[in-house]
């Protein structure tokens, strides 16, 4: 798992991220790795940071910005560290009722709020699209 974060670290400081930004970041990697046993990211997919988001917000009770911060530093380990790609899209989170915009200004990622009423017909348009 060392090797991974000093991956991670290296990644971060190439892109010029903020010191407290990579403490954050390698906190929360942690976190994640460690509630799912220490499983490698690569093991693991949508379904796992699915659980880990809703654990923070319900058994943890953690703010929607702390839960956001969370789900900043999975996006980036799985985008940008070599061997983690999880296989995904992690554009649209029906649970915490939130769209994720990736590349959005400043190559960084954007968390807003989904609209509650169109969610089963984008869910099933989703499912279509992914099928194709």
């Amino acid at each position: 798992m060392s090797e991974l974060l000093n991956k991670v670290r290296t990644l971060i400081r190439t892109r010029h991220y903020s010191y407290r930004t990579e403490q954050t970041y390698i906190h929360w990697i942690k976190q994640f790795i460690f509630f799912h046993g220490k499983r490698h990211p690569s093991e693991m997919g949508a379904d796992e940071v699915t659980k880990f988001l809703s654990y923070l917000a319900v058994s943890r009770k953690v703010a929607a910005a702390t839960q956001n911060q969370a789900l900043a530093a999975i996006l980036f380990l799985y985008r940008h560290a070599p061997g983690t790609s999880c296989g995904c899209a992690l554009n649209v989170d029906f649970a915490s009722k939130q769209i994720v915009v990736r590349d959005a200004k400043a190559n960084r990622d954007r968390v807003t709020m989904r609209p509650v009423s169109p969610a089963e017909p984008l869910r099933k348009h989703l499912a279509y699209v992914q099928s194709i």
